[in-house]
Order: C-alpha cells, then sequence, then structure tokens
C-alpha cells in the first residue's frame, strides 16, 4: 500500500499526474482488490478527465466496497459533473448516510448539492456556512469541474459556487469562465 499512498500524495498535494499516475499503477498490480487504490486512481483519471477509464475504476471500488462513504461520494461528483443527476443522487445520498466523522467530506457532498442541485441550493449554502464556520475543510479537493458544470447549466450564483469552493479546498477558482 505505499506506492497507493504515495500516488495520492503526488497526486493530491504536489498535483504530479504523470508520477501519480505510475505509483498508481505499480500499487494496483501489488493490489488488485483494493477499494482504495482503485477510487483513487479512479479519481486521478477523473481529474485528466478520462471519463470511460475512470468509471471503470470508480465501478470497481465500489464492487469491492460499496459501504465507502468516500467512493460513495466521489462517484457521486464524477457523475454530476457529467450531468448525470439521476444516477448520482443514489451515490450521494449514500454517501451522506454512511458519513460518520469525515468532515472533509462531509462539506464536499453539500458543495454537490449547491452546485448541482439548484432546488437544494438555500439549505446546502446554510449547511455550507456552518460547517466552514466549524473549520470543516477539503484542502486541495478540485471542484473546478463542478464548477464548470454548473456554468453549462447557466447556475445561478457562480461568483457564490467559486467563493465556497475556495473556502474548502483552498484552491482558485477565478480563472474558471
Amino acid at each position: 500500500f505505499v506506492n497507493g499512498n504515495y500516488a495520492i500524495f503526488l497526486y493530491t498535494f504536489r498535483q504530479n499526474y504523470e508520477n501519480a499516475e505510475l505509483f498508481f499503477k505499480k500499487s494496483l498490480e501489488e493490489n488488485p482488490n483494493s477499494s482504495g487504490i482503485n477510487g483513487g486512481y479512479a479519481t486521478l483519471l477523473n481529474s485528466k478527465r478520462n471519463y470511460l477509464e475512470a468509471e471503470i475504476y470508480y465501478k470497481k471500488s465500489l464492487n469491492i466496497n460499496h459501504l465507502d462513504a468516500n467512493l460513495n461520494g466521489n462517484f457521486s461528483q464524477f457523475l454530476l459533473i457529467q450531468n448525470r443527476k439521476d444516477e448520482a443522487k443514489k451515490y450521494l445520498q449514500k454517501a451522506f448516510e454512511l458519513h460518520t466523522t469525515e468532515n472533509d467530506l462531509l462539506v464536499e457532498l453539500w458543495f454537490y448539492k449547491l452546485a448541482h442541485f439548484q432546488e437544494e441550493y438555500t439549505t446546502a449554502k446554510d449547511k455550507l456556512d456552518e460547517l466552514i464556520d466549524l473549520e470543516y475543510k477539503s484542502p486541495n479537493w478540485d471542484l473546478s469541474q463542478n464548477i464548470e458544470q454548473a456554468i453549462k447549466e447557466n447556475h445561478p450564483h457562480i461568483e457564490a459556487l467559486k467563493e465556497y469552493a475556495n473556502k474548502i479546498s483552498g484552491l482558485d477558482y477565478s480563472h474558471i469562465k
């Protein structure tokens, strides 16, 4: 699992996607049935917009461990950025139900509701305000594709989405148009 952990570090904190992919592949050779490594690799592929392959690894990770809140949340994000809301709802709801103490996941889930379900905007905004006041964050978690999809859907509060995304992840989203 050392290679997988290093791959996650390279991907998340160094944004070194090329080397992260090499270490994910090494780890998958050693641990092909690790839900975490399959899910991490799927997230990397998603960030590279390799959606076909990402979906394969997300589904494999969920087949291995369908009770992982993070995997369900990450797969819901994957589906939402492709405007597959009906499918995403199931995984988003499951992630909320399975959530225990992963506060980084909780802010991500409420952000997905804020960005993709306009009928839940006010509730999601209130929940995010509470969580951010408690300093719950998800450092370096990339929400740019969520914002891009919200723009495609003519979301009425794009600047607010960018501000929340920045507070949650610490990343700058001002360049997204």
